[in-house]
C-alpha cells in the first residue's frame, strides 16, 4: 500500500494555478497578516463565491424520526448536528465555573412526570393462599432539567461556532416551542446610546419649549 502511494503521489499530472478569487476581489481591510485579518478573509471568500452555509432544522411529535433524518443528512453534509443532549454533554461543560453554578441553580423538576405504576401482582409468583403476590414499582429518580433560558443560551453560543457559521447546521428537535423559536432566531437590536451632540440638541429643544411657553404665558397675562 505505501509504495503505491509514493508512486501515485509521483505521477506527473497536468496542473494550472488558480485564483482565491475568481473574479479577484480586492480585500476591504488592511493587510497587516493573514492570521489577524482571517475572519474578514473568510468573509471575503465567501461573499465572492456565494457561499452560504446550509441551516436545516426538523420539528416534529416524539418518536416521528427526527433524529435518524437528522443523523442522515448531518452525515451527507457534514453538518453540525444541535439536539438538547449535546448542549448538556459537550457545550456546557466548556463554559465558565460561574455560567455552569448559575445554571446548576436554575436546574428544575418538571410537573409533568409521569407517577410510576400502581402496585400489580407479578405474574406466575403465589403469595400465601395461592393468592399471586403483589410486586410494588419504584419509581425511577427524575432527573432535573436546564431551565429554558439556559438551553436557549447554551444553543446559542453552539450556533455561534465556526463550524456552524461557515458550513451550516441541522436543528434536531430543538427548540421544542414556537416561542423558544422565536426567542432564538429574533435579534434584539439594542438603541445606541446618544451622542454628545444629541444630548445638546435634545436640550436646546427643551430650552426653545420652555421659552416658548413662557412667552405664551406672559402674552396671556398681559392680555
Amino acid at each position: 500500500f505505501l509504495q503505491t502511494g509514493l508512486e501515485n503521489l509521483l505521477i506527473n499530472l497536468p496542473m494550472k494555478p488558480s485564483t482565491f478569487l475568481d473574479p479577484p476581489v480586492e480585500p476591504k481591510f488592511e493587510m497587516d497578516g493573514v492570521v489577524s485579518n482571517v475572519d474578514a478573509l473568510k468573509l471575503t471568500f465567501l461573499q465572492a463565491n456565494n457561499l452560504k452555509p446550509l441551516r436545516i432544522m426538523i420539528w416534529g411529535p416524539p418518536v416521528a424520526g427526527k433524529t435518524s433524518m437528522a443523523e442522515v443528512i448531518s452525515k451527507q453534509y457534514y453538518l453540525k448536528r444541535i439536539h438538547a443532549k449535546y448542549l448538556v454533554d459537550e457545550v456546557l461543560p466548556e463554559q465558565s465555573d460561574e455560567f455552569k453554578s448559575a445554571v446548576e441553580e436554575r436546574k428544575y423538576v418538571p410537573d409533568n412526570v409521569p407517577k410510576a405504576a400502581a402496585s400489580k401482582p407479578a405474574a406466575g409468583k403465589k403469595g400465601k393462599g395461592g393468592d399471586e403476590a403483589p410486586v410494588t414499582a419504584t419509581p425511577e429518580p427524575v432527573q432535573p432539567r436546564l431551565a429554558d433560558e439556559d438551553m436557549l443560551a447554551l444553543c446559542k453560543i453552539a450556533l455561534a461556532k465556526a463550524e456552524c457559521q461557515n458550513q451550516g447546521y441541522i436543528l434536531d428537535g430543538f427548540p421544542k416551542t414556537y416561542q423558544m423559536m422565536k426567542e432564538l432566531f429574533t435579534e434584539v437590536v439594542e438603541p445606541p446610546p446618544p451622542t454628545p451632540e444629541d444630548l445638546e440638541k435634545a436640550r436646546l429643544a427643551e430650552e426653545a419649549k420652555a421659552a416658548a411657553a413662557a412667552e405664551a404665558e406672559a402674552a396671556a397675562a398681559a392680555a
